[in-house]
Formats: structure tokens, sequence, C-alpha cells
């Protein structure tokens, strides 16, 4: 029972069930004479068991080393794709880091001033565009909402400068003591600088400073300190001696006319700036000459005459001049 459903005869004293499954059986017997009266059942229960790998405890052990050996297997890819990101990743890294080195090499060798190590006039033809359109936005801004730019700190002031008598030095000294001289310079007026600032060496001896969020009213105090920066400082030669040299600085503000910010650029502003150079140059060198527009100027139809009739707009009071140099002796 529990592997046959009928009975069978046979003659053999034996009966063989080889590789009978997993499970409860009962066997059963009786004998039958040739007139067919049968004798009394005999039987007995037995369970076969099954292995011990089939067994459930089995299986579970079994099942749970599958799973660790699954998880291991699954462990051992993933730290060894760990290895290889990471691996990766410091190639890229590395790579990374050489490309940032060749990208810097080439903005010093293409921005920065290779003798004095400031920005050259290229930066400042890349990046003062969008400064240009940056405080056009905000003067409109302070406008729309009824508030006048002005002391605001919000003003952006070119200050254009020269070394004075700089070809006697090169003539007396020699262009390699000029070079030095540029240097100690450059080092000079970024000492007095602020880190919004921006110090450019335009070329040859001149220098630009862009002064960010300041007050036109204040620049005679920022061109006061270029200058007295660099009349205070000496350069000592080998043999001792100390040679001094000073700087003539023209200033102008941007926006130029400050409720109408687009009527000029900043190439306008530095041209300002350079006319105001140029009367500290005439006027003696060794100061300053600002030119900053504003009051009746604000109107368009002076806008033109800053270009053609700047010296007839300071004579009617339109324009604004901030000197070192004593009343008359610039734009006379």
């Amino acid at each position: 029972m529990g592997l046959e459903d009928a009975w069978r005869n046979t003659e053999i004293n034996e009966a063989r069930y080889p590789k009978l499954a997993p499970g409860h059986y009962r066997f059963e017997v009786r004998t039958v004479t040739p007139t067919r009266e049968f004798g009394p059942l005999q039987s007995i229960a037995f369970q076969i068991l099954a292995p011990w790998w089939r067994r459930w405890w089995a299986q579970v052990v079994g099942g749970l080393l599958l799973i660790g050996l699954i998880g291991l297997i699954f462990r051992r890819r993933t730290a060894r794709l760990r290895r290889r990101n990471e691996f990766l990743e410091a190639i890229i890294e590395a790579r990374t880091g050489e490309l940032e080195q060749a990208n810097e090499a080439l903005r010093e060798a293409v921005l920065i001033d290779p003798l004095t190590g400031l920005y050259n006039r290229r930066y400042l033809t890349m990046t003062m565009p969008e400064e240009e359109n940056r405080l056009r936005r905000m003067f409109r801004n302070y406008f729309m909402k009824g508030i006048s730019p002005l002391n605001q700190n919000e003003d952006l002031i070119l200050f254009l400068g020269d070394l004075d008598h700089f070809k006697a030095i090169n003539d007396t000294f020699g262009h390699a003591t000029g070079d030095q001289m540029i240097q100690e310079t450059a080092r000079t007026l970024k000492s007095v600088c602020r880190t919004a600032d921006t110090l450019v060496r335009w070329g040859g001896e001149e220098f630009i400073l862009v002064a960010r969020r300041s007050d036109r009213e204040k620049a005679h105090l920022i061109a006061e300190k270029l200058c007295q920066a660099v009349r205070d400082h000496a350069l000592v030669l080998p043999g001792g001696q100390a040679l001094r040299c000073t700087i003539s600085f023209g200033f102008a503000a941007f926006p130029i006319l400050d409720q109408h910010p687009e009527a000029f650029s900043w190439e306008d502003t530095l041209q300002l700036a350079d006319q105001g150079l140029y009367e500290a140059k005439r006027a003696g060198r060794n100061g300053w000459v600002g030119v900053l527009a504003s009051g009746p100027l604000n109107s368009p139809e002076y806008a033109p005459r800053l270009r053609t009739d700047l010296k007839g707009l300071i004579r009617e009071s339109q324009v604004q001049v901030q000197t070192s140099f004593p009343a008359g002796k610039v734009f006379s």
C-alpha cells in the first residue's frame, strides 16, 4: 500500500521493491489455496527515509548556502567592478588634471602677461562686454524702482595709468632695468588694489585698473592711492642705487550717463580715461585727472558732444573733472 493498488499473485516467497521513493508504506500479504480460500491478512508498516540531502533541513541549509554563494559571487563581481571603476576614475582624474593644467597653461599663455603675471589686453576685451551688460541691467533696475543708481557703490571705474618718463629709464639703465621697473610697478599697484578689482597690463608701461562696485564721486581717492604707492616705491639696483618712478592716471566711470547706460560702451569710457591721462601728462605728470559726466548731460542730445567737444562741455560745467593738478592746468 502506497505503491500498488491491486493484489499480485506470486509463487516466490520473497518480494523485492528496489528504489522505493521516500514515504510511508504498508506491506500486506495473505495465502490463497487452489480452491480460492484466502488465509488471514498479515501486514507490516514501514517508512523509507529520504537521503539526508533531500531532507527539509538539508534543503534549507542548501538554499542558504546557495544564496550565500550567489551573494559572494555578486560581492566579488561588484568589488571587481568597483576596483575597475576606481581605476578608471583615477585615470580620468589624472587625465582631467593634465587637461586642466594644459588649459591653465593655455589660459596663461593667452590671457596672462608673461612679464608681470597680470591679465593682458585680450582678457579685458573678453570679459568687459559681460560686465558692461550686467551694469546696464543693474542701472535700469534702479530706475525702474525709482532709485538713483548714483552713490550706491555700483559704478565701474576705469583707471588708465602710464609710467612717467619711462623711456629715460630704458635709455639710461637698459631694457632689463625697464622690465624690472614694470614688474615692480605691477606688484606695487596690485598691493593697493581690492580683491574685487582687476589690474591689467594694457601694453608697454601702461596699466588699467578695473574698479568694480565703486562710487564715481570718490574715484579720486583711489587714483591718489595708486599714484602715492608708485611714488613711494623704490627699485634698488644691484649697485645699491634707489631708482624711483612716478605714474599718471586718467579715469572715467561706466556707465558714462547713469540715466542712459546704453548710450556709451566701456571702450568709450576708456577713451575718456585716456583723455584724462593725456591731460595729466600735459599738466606735469605724477598725478591724476578724472572725467565724470553727470547732471544735465544725462540728456541724450549731449551724448555726441562727449566724443567731439569734451572741453566745451567742461567749460559749460556739463562734465565734472576731478584732478590732483591746480585749477586751469587741465582741459584749458
